[in-house]
């Protein structure tokens, strides 16, 4: 973290800002010792750094600037600054954890029930004073398209949440039986597994979608599959992402962020949704008997 930090910067640069950058340690190893000593482990020394230097990095990104601020500047008012802005987005993530919880359809899986409770526990145990870019921990859950993994702190949480969110609208969208009818006939003993559902039911969605000319269905029975074939096509994974798209509308889910995430995932499923169109496309549509 503080080699980004510094890459910006002439050599003098650097050196100006690394004693800086270890002014603002002393100031922190001060505190987090209640004044008792400027010296710490070497450990906990290289977490308050990363810390401080994720803090700057967020607050400086934020408001258009780089490590250059630091330059001829009150590194401490900086970094106060800084970590005003840090609890500010902390704030807004835990606001963003208690929007998805309440939208969370937890009966699907354990592990997003674990995963949620693991956030909350998170945020109990979070400190934006001396650890900002602590991650939770636990989190089993898996999304379709996964979190980024070079984000850290509340910045990567509030990004996992924020697509949890968006595969949890669209699971929302069809009836409770209907997916769990899909969920079982796929994955006997579903709640228990380590898995997501989002991409199971993302992909049959679009396929009842577009072999049947209606939204709100998950079953795509042998029947429609000459249909799909044809709405489909030999190409590229375009026509199923923007089935994905169109399909998402005709629910009447008006998130373009969610709308955005169902056509990205379909393009993401397309290779092994060609390969089994070709030899078993009963694996991947499934024709539910409720």
């Amino acid at each position: 973290m503080e080699n980004t930090l510094l890459s910006p910067l002439a050599p003098q640069q650097r050196r100006e800002v690394q004693e800086r950058l270890m002014n603002i340690l002393e100031h922190q190893a001060r505190l987090y010792t209640a004044g008792l000593s400027s010296s710490l482990p070497e450990q906990t020394a290289a977490e308050l750094l990363h810390s401080i230097c994720w803090c700057l990095q967020l607050y400086l990104r934020e408001n258009g600037q780089d490590s250059r601020a630091l330059l001829g500047s009150d590194e401490l008012a900086l970094f106060d600054a800084a970590l005003r802005h840090a609890e500010g987005r902390a704030q807004d993530c835990r606001r963003l954890y208690i929007s998805v919880c309440a939208g969370a359809p937890m009966w699907v899986s354990r592990a997003m029930r674990d995963t949620l409770g693991s956030i909350r526990d998170y945020f109990l145990r979070y400190n934006v004073r001396f650890f900002a870019h602590a991650m939770p921990s636990g989190i089993d859950y898996q999304l379709c398209l996964p979190a980024q993994d070079e984000l850290e702190g509340t910045a990567f949480t509030a990004d996992y949440l924020v697509r949890l969110g968006y595969e949890n609208t669209l699971i929302r969208a069809f009836p409770k039986e209907e997916t769990a009818c899909l969920l079982q006939t796929v994955t006997p003993g579903y709640y228990s597994r380590l898995m997501g559902v989002y991409d199971l039911v993302l992909t049959n969605a679009v396929g009842a979608y577009l072999s049947q000319g209606q939204a709100g269905h998950l079953s795509v029975p042998e029947s429609a599959r000459p249909q799909l074939r044809a709405a489909l096509g030999a190409g590229d994974s375009s026509r199923f992402a923007e089935g994905a798209a169109r399909m998402c509308a005709a629910l009447g889910i008006a998130d373009a962020g969610c709308a955005a995430y169902a056509s990205g995932a379909a393009r993401a499923q397309w290779p092994r949704i060609r390969a089994a169109m070709d030899t078993n496309p009963e694996n991947v549509f499934i024709a539910l008997r409720q």
